[in-house]
């Protein structure tokens, strides 16, 4: 991935949290350690892509940090004002039917084909997930508990229904593998 599209992805996945809960994001706070080495043009590209995606959703960037260290680490804070409710992973319960948003498995596709040596579209799921808010919105009085996908289905399902008290699942249809462990999707679960 070019340097802007990871700082694209870095600032999705975390407004993803934000959306997940039912809250609109508003202001970021973007942290970044950066070799001494790092050119103006990388800067530039970094800048770039943090700026599109916070321009795409309405969210100012109102400060950070920049210190210079071995490696690029990337640190965003969202700060968000509730829609309503907030949408949270523990409210779970008896009787809920459990769904998810989109099609999963692309993502898990993208990072395979990546692993072998390919490469992706930079619309591609892995380098750049769409994120519903607009779905969260205007669904989120009627859910009783939610979260992104962001470890995979099987993985985040697990953790909502602990935190909901360890609530079970009665599942009716068996989900292939790369539905079930496909991460970076970043859809609804709810």
């Amino acid at each position: 991935m070019s340097l802007g599209q990871i700082a694209q992805k870095s600032m999705l996945v975390n407004l993803s949290d934000a959306i997940a809960m039912n809250a609109k994001p508003r202001y970021a706070l973007i942290g970044v350690v950066l070799p001494k080495q790092f050119s103006h043009a990388e800067l530039t590209a970094l800048a770039s892509g943090f700026e599109a995606v916070a321009k795409r959703y309405g969210v100012e960037i109102i400060g950070g940090d920049t210190t210079a260290g071995e490696k690029v680490m990337i640190s965003i804070t969202i700060v968000s004002t509730l829609q309503g409710k907030a949408l949270e992973r523990k409210n779970a319960k008896v009787g809920d039917l459990v769904a998810y948003t989109g099609n999963l498995g692309h993502s898990y596709k993208g990072l395979t084909r990546l692993l072998r040596g390919g490469s992706l579209s930079k619309k591609a799921r892995f380098i750049t997930p769409t994120l519903n808010a607009n779905f969260v919105y205007k669904s989120a009085k009627y859910l009783s508990a939610g979260m992104d996908i962001s470890d995979g289905l099987s993985k985040d399902l697990s953790r909502l229904l602990k935190e909901s008290g360890n609530v079970g699942l009665h599942v009716k249809k068996k989900l292939p593998k790369r539905l079930l462990c496909s991460g970076e999707e970043y859809e609804m679960l709810f």
